[in-house]
């Protein structure tokens, strides 16, 4: 005997339907299993271009997004303007470590000792250009094992430092510089 109420069925139907859906969309995106690390970068060039969300890539391959740029003016206002060279900006990524494999097995980038490693092997981060039309920059990670490593904070950054290098055009626009004032 009871009468069945059609808008609690159709409330019901809904709620099943919408929790399916947020199910599909967890499972499916495959986040809801990914191992993810963050690094940061800090960049003392124009990052203009460069949005959260543009990709990670080493040698062409994605294997991780951008997920925050800020500024860092230094010690204050006052020193940022007296030496501009300390204004950083500071970008911080995230990597997928299933993407990445070391030996036919996966990386370990949550280990220090191993990421100290890499970065002693010559592991650099540069912006680069990925579309002329649109000027959209991406990060690129690269092996430049005859490079020093310059970190801004080091042991003190939020997340563990990739040192950086210079664009070929900002090394060619140093090299002018120095050839000019000689």
């Amino acid at each position: 005997g009871k009468r069945v109420r059609p808008a609690v069925v159709g409330a019901f139907v809904l709620g099943g339907l919408g929790l399916a859906l947020l199910t599909v969309v967890l499972l499916g995106s495959g986040r809801l299993f990914q191992q993810r690390m963050r690094f940061v970068l800090y960049f003392s060039s124009d990052v203009n271009g460069l949005r959260v969300g543009a990709p990670v890539k080493f040698r062409g391959v994605e294997i991780g997004s951008v997920v925050r740029i800020m500024l860092n003016l230094g010690n204050s206002m006052q020193s940022a303007r007296e030496n501009p060279a300390d204004i950083r900006i500071p970008v911080v990524i995230e990597i997928n470590q299933h993407q990445i494999l070391s030996h036919g097995v996966e990386a370990h980038l949550d280990d220090p000792v191993e990421v100290r490693r890499l970065i002693d092997d010559g592991l650099r981060g540069q912006l680069a250009v990925e579309s002329i039309l649109t000027g959209l920059l991406y990060v690129d990670l690269e092996m430049y094992p005859n490079t020093p490593a310059h970190y801004f904070l080091g042991s003190n950054a939020p997340y563990p430092e990739i040192p950086t290098v210079p664009t070929t055009l900002e090394q060619a626009q140093m090299t002018a510089q120095k050839i000019m004032a000689q």
